[in-house]
């Protein structure tokens, strides 16, 4: 497959040419001063061709949830990402109930038979689980019970009923000083991120130390700067040592936020993410979720019953289109936090970029960010006008 495009955007910078796709794979770009002949499957010149998004926090869309206990859900789950632009992403799970270990086992069937091929789907690249490790002064939508304190056990637990899918972990590094937890998820090659915290400024650097990788939906859910205690917040933008997860919804974090935190930590150490759940996606209303109220502002914020933010009812292409219209950061930029750094962090050398060799994960968009089409590894997963359903047993439930 050829792809042509007058606005491609790779590490190099945006380019005008040819994206050449064989077997799934980037296999040459082609500048359009080098082209010999007028011949491509595919044209998108007056579009920009981006690398496709990977989205490490989402909690689901349309009305699919990610602590779902049917395969089929995460099938459903994965062509819904794909037709906002995601690629690739983590399930994120984690509050503790009375089917967790069901729900991390139907995540684990569902990457499992994603292997025998992709059918106009996202690619599950594991489990992100926020949870049940989080302090119950910061929890934010979880309910006091879906908690719990560090527990290697329970960890092992869990790895074991994910089949090992378990990639990354959100937990409260106070609830952990002597690291004990941050050491056996080292071990089973599970990331840490630091959220859900009301660590002090000490703490957190000490988790870092311990080998802490990420900081979650920075700014969010965690210990506020002070003039006297930077706290979790302060700690994570000061250091380049971690990445930084961010939510760029602009309900999340305020715009004059952003332009701070960007100031103080390179974009280069940001990652965005989505914190998307089953409501994401959806018209304003009242929602029922798990037997808790929830509305969906005119505005676009999901609201528990009590005011507090649970979450986004936005996409990461939203976020895109905010950071290059509200806040005019270069595309070239905003890809590192959308889809290069992600790849770094859970070191997926074959994605994250337009580069020869790498998966063609590839999205094409307009002057508007609108989404026209999804690849992923060379397939077309979504076009601008196929219908998608909302998930009909989340209608039959969910909708007050």
């Amino acid at each position: 497959m050829k792809i042509r495009c007058n606005e491609i955007v790779t590490p190099a910078g945006v380019i005008d040419g040819l994206v050449i796709v064989e077997d799934g794979k980037i296999t040459q770009i082609v500048p359009a001063a080098e082209l010999k002949e007028e011949a491509w499957d595919e044209d998108w010149r007056g579009y920009k061709l981006l690398p496709g998004l990977i989205d490490i926090h989402t909690h689901g869309y349309y009305g699919y949830s990610a602590l779902s206990t049917k395969p089929e859900d995460f099938h459903a789950l994965s062509k819904q990402m794909a037709a906002v632009g995601v690629t690739s992403y983590l399930v994120t799970a984690g509050d503790h109930n009375e089917t967790e270990m069901e729900n991390l086992t139907a995540i684990a069937q569902a990457i499992s038979e994603q292997k025998q091929g992709l059918n106009g789907e996202a690619r599950m690249l594991g489990i992100h689980m926020e949870g049940p490790f989080l302090n119950p002064n910061r929890r934010g939508a979880f309910q006091p019970e879906e908690l719990l304190e560090p527990s290697v056990e329970k960890m092992r637990a869990y790895i074991e009923a994910s089949q090992g899918q378990i990639q990354y972990m959100t937990m409260a590094p106070e609830l952990d000083p002597q690291g004990e937890l941050i050491r056996f998820c080292r071990s089973q090659n599970v990331l840490l991120s630091g959220g859900h915290t009301v660590a002090t400024f000490a703490e957190y650097n000490r988790a870092i130390e311990q080998g802490l990788a990420c900081s979650t939906h920075t700014g969010n859910a965690m210990r506020q700067m002070d003039r006297r205690e930077p706290g979790a917040y302060g700690a994570a933008l000061l250091s380049d040592q971690i990445f930084s997860e961010v939510i760029c919804d602009l309900f999340h974090i305020s715009q004059p936020m952003l332009e701070i935190m960007f100031r103080i930590k390179p974009m280069s150490r940001f990652i965005m993410i989505s914190d998307s759940g089953p409501m994401s996606g959806l018209p304003a209303g009242v929602y029922t979720i798990r037997g808790h109220k929830r509305t969906i502002s005119e505005a676009g914020l999901v609201l528990l019953e009590d005011g507090t933010i649970a979450g986004s009812s936005k996409n990461m292409l939203y976020g895109v289109r905010n950071l290059a219209e509200m806040l005019h950061k270069p595309i070239t930029e905003i890809v590192k936090m959308t889809s290069e750094n992600p790849a770094v962090l859970f070191s997926l050398p074959h994605k994250g970029s337009i580069t020869a060799g790498k998966d063609a994960d590839l999205i094409v968009v307009d002057a508007d960010f609108q989404l026209m089409k999804t690849f992923v590894e060379g397939r077309c997963a979504y076009q601008k006008g196929d219908v998608l359903t909302v998930n009909p047993d989340f209608l039959k439930t969910s909708v007050a």
